[in-house]
């Protein structure tokens, strides 16, 4: 469930120590559980995530700086004057800027201001190619973005850095959608399609289809005790009886019911090795064979021995 806090009730919040301090600690923690994001030879993670002070008062100025990182600001709420690389730019609430390694900046608040700023480490063999065509793309050196997706998930992740209340996976749940709302933000400013080559049809059907054959041989293995009809498979993976064959046999070159007799086979053979006690009847119906015959004549076919004579039963 979606934590519900306007932008005026963060700034609140926020205004008291302990809960700036419990804010900034928990996105810390949430960068941990934000895998890094990657293009083709590219890759973004985060270094530093932060709220500065909480609120900053109507007309303060920060001075003029640089990082050695790219930065991203964001005004969660209040409008900021951003002056980058002799670029002049307001930044609206819901909108954020992006701004280049090394470019100096310094930046005024234009009203009672809620701002998170980043600083994001851009690295991979062909990192400083991209950091290249993107500082090229912004001319002056900063870029703003803004969308309303990047505006709700920053609503909430800034709800969930500072609610109370248990919350198994509050921090997991801050990083997921971290990552997303650092992936809208490079999608806003920069065109990314040249730097992400599509993965060719034949291999997301190839992907597709061995993870449709994986699914199906799982519930096989759960459920090899008990009778099974190719189309209880197949529903369970969401494709026909005929189709789920034919993926079984160009993938496992076997069938879906030669793969299920080999899983209760090898089951059989284990509880014969491991459990003296147990007779063959027993074995037989434990593995989901239908009837010891059934079972004794598929045994010795598999392995050349009926399973009366595995571990001295004989």
């Amino acid at each position: 469930m979606l934590i519900k806090k306007t932008s005026g009730d963060l700034r609140r919040v926020l205004n008291s120590p302990g809960t700036l301090e419990l804010a900034n600690s928990r996105l810390l923690a949430a960068l941990e559980q934000s895998p890094a994001l990657e293009l083709d030879g590219v890759t973004f993670n985060w270094r530093h995530l932060h709220l500065g002070p909480g609120v900053y008062a109507k007309g303060f100025e920060a001075v003029i700086h640089r990082h050695d990182e790219l930065q991203i600001e964001y005004a969660a709420d209040g409008r900021v004057c951003f002056i980058a690389g002799g670029d002049k730019q307001m930044i609206l609430p819901g909108q954020g800027c992006m701004i280049m390694p090394g470019v100096y900046h310094r930046w005024m608040a234009v009203d009672a201001l809620l701002m998170a700023g980043a600083l994001i480490n851009v690295g991979g063999h062909a990192g400083s190619s991209f950091l290249a065509a993107l500082n090229e793309a912004s001319k002056k050196g900063m870029r703003v973005f803004g969308g309303k997706d990047l505006v709700a998930w920053m609503e909430q992740i800034l709800a969930m850095a500072v609610s109370s209340g248990p919350d198994a996976w509050r921090i997991e749940i801050m990083g997921s959608l971290l990552r997303a709302w650092l992936a809208r933000c490079f999608e806003a400013v920069f065109d990314l399609k040249p730097w992400k080559c599509p993965v060719p049809s034949a291999k997301r059907e190839m992907n597709r289809r061995q993870v449709l054959c994986d699914t199906a041989v799982a519930f096989l293995r759960a459920n090899y005790g008990r009778p099974l009809q190719v189309a209880d498979v197949a529903a369970q993976v969401g494709v026909s009886p005929r189709h789920l064959n034919r993926l079984f046999c160009e993938n496992l070159k076997d069938s879906v019911a030669g793969i299920l007799s080999e899983i209760r086979l090898q089951k059989a053979k284990a509880l014969l090795a491991g459990n003296p006690s147990l007779s063959v009847k027993e074995i037989s119906y434990a593995s989901g064979f239908s009837s010891p015959g059934h079972f004794t004549q598929k045994f010795k076919k598999r392995f050349g021995v009926v399973p009366g004579r595995v571990n001295n039963r004989a």
